[in-house]
């Protein structure tokens, strides 16, 4: 690249809003391995992206989620089917974002509350179990009290609204400040996200940018970590946690949309605590 700096999204877009909404698969895989003992989660969620509106400095995006497949099927266990009942509080979203594409706000947020009484209700009658229903409580006071941060910090709208269309400099990496909400237990672990622009292609409308990351030390509650970390471990000394945050766009450059993208966010205290999680979104429709 030539310039000092390039910008992947031009002023003038071929169009202001897309013809019909981008179809894509994005799938979650989740292993985590605690002394010993090992769960995975594979889950794959249909869903489709659809930009109506761009303005100077912001564009208005709808997103559609469909009903999750658990390891291909949709015959659920009992969390499988809560966490289903769950994510249909947002199968609609109407996102205003910055032009670049990051999230600053959701526009249904009274019609996402008002969903909550009916999936609260069917919920607490199908499960009589303490686990389910300090979930519930828990989710319930986010909704209602804490909702601009819940959907904020949500890792697949975080993964989806990135902040990918802007200026890149060949010299410095541009930074985002993000926080990760559940990667270890309920406690907040804010990162520096960095996105380098590696490979820009004007005739095709093609960009690619790798993203990685690492915790964001002036942030992050050490205490709070250390005290999780040693929870864990129980008696084994604690060891060093070792963190990795990486992941790579494809986007296209003239609709302003994500081609394909993948994300792997992992974390390990030696051979007492493993976490991975990994998130990989495809187009399943044509550009």
């Amino acid at each position: 690249m030539s310039a000092v700096t390039r910008d992947i999204l031009p002023y003038h877009l071929r169009c202001k809003q897309w013809e019909a909404p981008r179809q894509y698969t994005l799938t979650i895989s989740r292993d985590k391995r605690v002394s010993g003992e090992q769960t995975s989660i594979r889950c794959s969620i249909p869903l489709t992206l659809n930009m109506e509106q761009l303005l100077e400095t912001s564009a208005v995006v709808r997103l559609r989620i469909y009903r999750p497949y658990f390891n291909g099927n949709r015959d659920y266990n009992k969390w499988q089917w809560i966490f289903a009942r769950l994510l249909s509080l947002s199968r609609e979203l109407h996102i205003r974002t910055r032009r670049s594409g990051a999230v600053r706000e959701i526009l249904n947020e009274q019609q996402i509350q008002k969903q909550w009484p009916g999936v609260k209700q069917q919920l607490t009658e199908m499960y009589d179990d303490p686990l389910v229903e300090e979930l519930l409580s828990r989710h319930e006071h986010n909704l209602f009290h804490h909702f601009h941060s819940l959907y904020g910090r949500e890792p697949v709208l975080q993964f989806l609204c990135n902040d990918l269309f802007r200026s890149y400099s060949e010299e410095t990496a541009a930074e985002t400040k993000k926080i990760l909400p559940r990667h270890l237990g309920t406690i907040p672990f804010p990162l520096i996200e960095r996105k380098q622009l590696t490979r820009l292609e004007p005739r095709h409308h093609e960009a690619e940018i790798t993203v990685d990351g690492c915790p964001d030390t002036e942030r992050i509650d050490a205490e709070a970590v250390n005290r999780y970390l040693g929870q864990v471990a129980g008696d084994v000394p604690v060891q060093p946690y070792q963190f990795t945050y990486r992941g790579a766009y494809r986007v296209n450059t003239s609709l302003g949309c994500i081609s394909e993208a993948s994300l792997q966010v992992e974390g390990a205290m030696g051979e007492t605590y493993q976490k991975n999680t990994t998130y990989h979104l495809t187009a399943t429709d044509h550009e």
